[in-house]
């Protein structure tokens, strides 16, 4: 974790807080520029049969190696990286904002998830809970006796987390008083819904600021041992998508189905573990056909922009959706931050060609990078297509527009080897060539 987040650190430095460029950068500045674009942008023409990737020329691999000057030193970008482009045939700019559920949404959503139409002020499960989750430690106690992860390292470390973990549980538990069940008496309009079950399903709906949103349920230990025998990947693939379409929610697809030890597995650098039919499922959101990741993009910062108070937003929220599946039931669901589509700003937006985001990389790559003396070299390993959540000024909105990433890595040097953490180099507005940037919003 200590190394993650070093290299974070890193990379802003590295992309973020440098002196202002003796070229420009080229971004949006808030000055309405962009809107003018979106708006006066004239609709593509679509020709039958034609995707969007046909008609901007992009490719399905591309390779680059430049070099050039920057601040302090010399940057190197060696790019050998496959293109993810999705096979859509227009490219919508919509208009979104955060999600802000009814109470008659909050109460479907509620029932939904825990299938009881009865809910509690209080936990109802009480000392028993803490039971429960002591016997979960004491389980995974027992699964590490066995070594079933491979390697001795750091084994002795985790059982001394668990151990204090159980400790700690076991104290709560001692010193739990009793207490009397007590109804729900708060309503589904109230900003900050917190409701239990019968059975202990928790339920956590947060709507306290304009510009948040989130919907959590917890049965992880709520008879732990599952009440149905465990299921495969494809059933709980299957569990998950009819869950998210009785809740409404048709804007996100399923990427990664992994086994909820899977943490542990690659811990411990093993293939193999304790099978015991538990998924963890992450989602992506999708819009009209197009991904939205989660890259974070500090590069382009401007600082002249900075110094003149056109920072006019804060990074925007990144929407999120995970899952967690065991026994053949959905346990957790985390939900934060969801988005509702509010309009469309343009049905067929006007892209840049392929060949004029490359030639825009290869010059801003360069721009607003201080590096301090010396060379750096980083690699560009993938171009990702796909929307932006980028803050609308003096408004609680957002554009999705689409937008090129070049993903990769720094090729910092920490302990053994090069570190590969991947993220976003730059990101390239795709309607315009303006450079996005999460620091500021835009």
């Amino acid at each position: 974790m200590k190394r993650i987040i070093i290299l974070c650190l890193s990379l802003i430095l590295l992309f973020a807080c440098q002196p202002t460029p003796e070229a420009e950068v080229v971004v949006n500045k808030g000055d309405d520029t962009l809107e003018t674009v979106i708006h006066s942008a004239p609709q593509a023409s679509a020709e039958a049969a034609q995707t969007v990737q046909d008609a901007l020329g992009v490719p399905e691999t591309v390779q680059r190696t430049v070099s050039g000057p920057v601040y302090g030193g010399t940057l190197h970008v060696e790019m050998d990286a496959a293109v993810h482009m999705p096979q859509v045939s227009r490219v919508p700019v919509l208009r979104v904002g955060r999600l802000h559920p009814s109470a008659e949404d909050k109460r479907r959503i509620a029932e939904t998830l825990t299938g009881r139409t009865v809910f509690f002020e209080t936990d109802p499960l009480g000392r028993d809970r803490w039971l429960n989750v002591a016997d979960q430690y004491r389980d995974a106690l027992d699964a590490l006796a066995k070594r079933p992860y491979g390697p001795e390292a750091d084994y002795e470390s985790l059982q001394a987390e668990y151990n204090d973990a159980l400790r700690r549980v076991l104290t709560y538990y001692n010193e739990f008083q009793p207490g009397q069940r007590l109804p729900w008496t708060g309503t589904w309009s109230d900003a900050l819904v917190s409701v239990y079950t019968e059975s202990g399903q928790h339920i956590w709906i947060e709507t306290e600021t304009q510009d948040t949103c989130s919907i959590q349920y917890d049965a992880s230990d709520v008879n732990p041992t599952g009440a149905k025998a465990p299921i495969t990947a494809d059933a709980a693939r299957r569990l998950v998508e009819d869950a998210l379409a009785l809740l409404g929610n048709s804007h996100y697809e399923i990427v990664a189905i992994e086994p909820a030890d899977q943490g542990l597995r690659e811990r411990f650098n093993s293939d193999t573990g304790v099978d015991d039919g538990s998924y963890r499922i992450t989602l992506r959101p999708v819009y009209e056909g197009i991904p939205v990741y989660e890259w974070n993009s500090y590069y382009g910062s401007d600082s002249a922009a900075q110094q003149a108070g056109l920072s006019f937003a804060q990074p925007p929220m990144k929407e999120s959706l995970g899952v967690e599946v065991r026994g053949g039931q959905l346990v957790v669901l985390f939900w934060i931050d969801p988005l509702e589509v509010l309009g469309t700003e343009n049905e067929n937006v006007e892209l840049l060609p392929f060949e004029r985001i490359m030639e825009i990389f290869e010059k801003q790559v360069f721009m607003n990078v201080y590096l301090g003396g010396g060379e750096r070299t980083v690699k560009v390993t993938d171009v990702f297509f796909s929307y932006r959540c980028v803050k609308i000024k003096d408004s609680d909105q957002y554009y999705l527009l689409p937008a090129w990433d070049f993903v990769g890595y720094d090729t910092l040097i920490a302990g053994k080897g090069p570190v590969k953490w991947k993220d976003s180099i730059l990101s390239v507005n795709a309607v315009d060539g303006s450079i996005l940037n999460d620091l500021l919003g835009y």
